[in-house]
């Protein structure tokens, strides 16, 4: 009971503490006063694509644009090179051309988005992203870099790396874990579990089996069957006139033996 009561009055006294210093009513603004970059609207965005007029941006305007800030674009090269880019949009207002990228961040599972402002002859103009050294209107974070290596190579190599979706990959699960370089290998010099194949038995059969005999006693074996299996299709009909040749010694012949 005196824990209880001792707890009680040291929230109280807390209560009162925030109630002095309004805790809870007051708002923490976060000071800011980096400008904000004015972007259209996301409807006027489009994927880019051969067809459309790009602005004749260089390495040497992503070179000096970073020089500026006495930063190497070579990272976020890397980062395209490597597929950290994931969409890039581009709209046109007025005389000036503005591009969206959405590029992954190198050490978590998130993306930044990507604004860069070009003017018609290709000139940087703005750049801004969401990642904490992009602020302002003049970001030079490797994100910003990725979208202007993936612009500069579309547009003077028509090439886009973007990251490859999982249905654009092939899948490879039937596909053999390693390559067999070697010769083929013959039926016999195949690898076994068994000791020994002295004792295996090839052939079923323990004598040699003559071809014209078997053959015979097949087709006998067929024709004499009763059932019209489609077998019998595959040998033609009997000659009645060679049997009466072959049996003239009698006293009938087959056609007035029918008769009769």
């Amino acid at each position: 009971m005196y824990f209880a009561a001792l707890l009680s009055e040291h929230l109280f006294y807390r209560l009162e503490a925030y109630d002095r210093n309004q805790n809870f009513d007051a708002v923490q603004a976060e000071e800011n006063d980096d400008p904000k970059m004015v972007l259209p609207d996301n409807d006027a965005y489009l994927d880019i694509n051969s067809s459309m007029k790009l602005p004749p941006i260089t390495k040497e305007h992503i070179t000096l644009y970073f020089l500026q800030f006495h930063k190497n674009p070579n990272d976020g090269k890397s980062l395209y090179e490597a597929r950290f880019l994931h969409i890039l949009r581009a709209a046109f207002i007025g005389d000036s051309c503005y591009f969206k990228g959405y590029v992954k961040a190198s050490m978590k599972r998130i993306m930044y988005e990507a604004n860069v402002k070009l003017s018609i002859k290709g000139e940087i103009l703005e750049c801004n992203c969401e990642c904490v050294a992009g602020s302002g209107v003049s970001a030079h974070c490797k994100h910003v870099a990725v979208v202007l290596c993936g612009l500069e190579n579309f547009i003077n190599d028509k090439i886009l790396l973007k990251t490859e979706a999982p249905t654009e990959k092939l899948q490879t699960f039937h596909m053999p874990k390693k390559v067999f370089t070697g010769s083929p290998l013959k039926a016999h010099k195949l690898p076994s579990k068994r000791k020994s194949i002295e004792n295996i038995v090839f052939e079923p059969y323990k004598k040699r089996i003559n071809v014209q005999e078997y053959t015979q006693k097949v087709r006998n074996i067929i024709l004499n069957c009763k059932s019209q299996m489609p077998f019998k299709q595959l040998y033609g009909p009997a000659n009645p006139y060679a049997i009466e040749n072959d049996h003239d010694y009698c006293r009938l012949v087959t056609n007035q033996i029918l008769s009769n």
